[in-house]
């Protein structure tokens, strides 16, 4: 409503020689009915006291404010005054020039609301394409948001799966060495023991004696001398045969141990006592 008051005011200056007119005013949306009546009437409200106006405008301001009390108007919308004035005829009945140059305002303002609502229409027209445009985009970004959420669902689920195939698989190792450890044990287990029972069955074999003879828990070098040299000279013997020497049993024992003959050809001392250790206690000397 400004742009209607400032072109009034402008077409209402064009001539300059022209006296003061106070018609634009009735175009400010804040208009009161008694400022209204003096501004038709062209008097500036509060310029001057009513007895020093003219005959013709306090003639003039008289019928505007009877048609106004009858018409029980308080108060119009910007640029509502001056079509009222126009429709109202008789107060311009004198006012010739006025009421034309009133009526070359209301068309140039008709016109300018007319351009101006073509411009507001093509600016609405132009918003809402804007407005399409925009609501577009926003549902294309809300689309990819719910694509790009289902995306991350979608790598969060997976990257849990992974995890836990990894951890599975981490458990599969855990188990697997356990359990190979557990197999190796067992195996070094079963190794002692067949080591133990054949070192066992071969010391059974090495004490073994004859049924009536004596065995040893264990097992040495004179043991085993002494009893090959039994098996050898002993074992078997009977009265009718000849009877071994101590000295051949010594020598026999001697070779056995590696021990050497003393300075006299005879046997090492040691192996004469073994042999005689081995020799059955029912036979003479010999």
């Amino acid at each position: 409503m400004n742009h209607h008051s400032n072109l009034i005011r402008q077409m209402l200056q064009e001539d300059k020689n022209k006296q003061a007119d106070y018609w634009f005013w009735l175009a400010r949306p804040d208009v009161g009915t008694e400022d209204a009546c003096l501004l038709i009437a062209n008097i500036q409200p509060g310029s001057l006291s009513e007895q020093c106006l003219s005959p013709r405008k306090k003639s003039l301001l008289v019928i505007t404010r009877s048609l106004v009390s009858e018409s029980g108007i308080e108060r119009l919308p910007a640029l509502g005054w001056l079509r009222w004035a126009v429709e109202h005829k008789e107060l311009l009945t004198d006012y010739g020039a006025e009421k034309e140059h009133l009526q070359k305002i209301l068309r140039a303002v008709d016109r300018n609301s007319d351009q101006q609502q073509k411009a507001e229409l093509e600016l609405r027209q132009k918003l809402e394409q804007e407005r399409a445009v925009r609501e577009a985009a926003e549902a294309e970004v809300a689309e990819l948001r719910q694509q790009l959420g289902n995306a991350k669902t979608a790598y969060e689920w997976l990257r849990r799966e992974n995890r836990a195939a990894h951890d599975g698989w981490k458990l599969d190792q855990a188990e697997s060495t356990r359990k190979g450890q557990e197999l190796a044990a067992a195996n070094a287990e079963l190794e002692r023991m067949r080591l133990q029972a054949t070192d066992t069955n071969q010391a059974g074999q090495q004490h073994e004696a004859p049924a009536t003879g004596l065995t040893f828990p264990y097992a040495t070098k004179e043991l085993e001398a002494m009893r090959a040299a039994v098996a050898k000279y002993w074992e078997g013997y009977t009265t009718d045969k000849r009877q071994p020497t101590q000295k051949e049993v010594s020598i026999e024992l001697g070779e056995l141990l590696g021990l050497p003959r003393q300075g006299s050809g005879d046997p090492n001392r040691k192996a004469m006592n073994l042999a005689a250790a081995i020799k059955p206690v029912d036979l003479p000397d010999a």
